[in-house]
């Protein structure tokens, strides 16, 4: 429990020291900001995937072509 402790202290430490929490009026805004923004990021991945996927597909591109 000690170990968790102090990674917490750690990783809020670091939030502190790069003034990130300077710009957040509370700590839930924050972490709700940084879940949106992961949340925009996986949709962004997925995305790319999907259209990399789509691109190997022979049926979509000749769907494409017309």
């Amino acid at each position: 429990m000690g170990q968790i402790r102090s990674y917490k202290n750690d990783v809020f430490e670091s939030l502190e020291l790069s003034q990130i929490t300077n710009q957040y009026n509370s700590f839930s805004e924050m972490v709700s900001s940084a879940l949106k923004l992961l949340i925009e990021k996986q949709k962004n991945e997925q995305y790319k995937k999907g259209m990399m996927e789509a691109s190997k597909d022979k049926l979509y591109l000749q769907d494409m072509q017309r």
